[in-house]
């Protein structure tokens, strides 16, 4: 069970993993992107100042905020969902676009991990995700590269069966040491000894 939040930025999804039990809720302009792939949503939030598709669902939710506003769309779609006591994200059309809106969206991923909830930014070829103080797990389907950089002054961070491995190695804010690893067709794993750390994986 998690809350799918579709905003407007960069998209090229053709299909979104849904289940009976998720919420789903677009951030204004998202909306035409769930239109096009004809997804229905349960809510609509947002200024709507990037939707010109006229909304003619009677049963969708429309939570209207005033255009000036200091949180954005996507941040206001998702206080929505944990009303609703959803603990997972998964938020497409977060990323592209302004790159301000996408490095808002980072800081978003930081705000619900420090709450202990799950959120995860997607889109065709790459996800997000903020880790802290844990164990993660790729099988050896995974295919691409990733990139860790640290998102607190520093993190200890351990890396097994890429194709460059790590152990108890140092991270910091200052130098990007932890770019472009790749995917090498085996399990593996990154452990975050301490400290929160931003994973970037492009998918091939």
């Amino acid at each position: 069970m998690k809350c799918i939040i579709i905003g407007a930025g960069t998209f090229n999804e053709k299909n979104i993993p849904i289940s009976k039990k998720d919420l789903i809720i677009c951030a204004d302009g998202g909306y035409i992107y769930a239109k096009n792939l004809k997804i229905k949503p349960h809510y609509l939030v947002g200024d709507f100042d990037s939707l010109e598709t006229p909304i003619i669902d009677d049963d969708i939710i429309q939570i209207k905020a005033n255009s000036i506003k200091d949180e954005t769309d996507i941040y206001l779609a998702i206080q929505v969902g944990l009303e609703k006591g959803y603990k997972e994200f998964y938020i497409y059309g977060g990323l592209g676009g302004r790159l301000e809106h996408t490095f808002a969206n980072i800081q978003i991923l930081f705000n619900l991990k420090e709450k202990g909830i799950k959120a995860i930014l997607f889109n065709e070829n790459q996800i997000v995700e903020i880790y802290h103080n844990e164990t993660i797990i790729f099988d050896d389907s995974y295919k691409g590269y990733i990139s860790l950089f640290s998102y607190s002054p520093t993190s200890t961070v351990s890396i097994k069966n890429l194709k460059y491995d790590l152990e108890n190695k140092e991270l910091t804010y200052m130098f990007p040491l932890g770019i472009d690893n790749e995917f090498i067709n085996k399990e593996s794993n990154i452990i975050i000894h301490n400290g929160y750390v931003l994973s970037i994986i492009n998918k091939k």
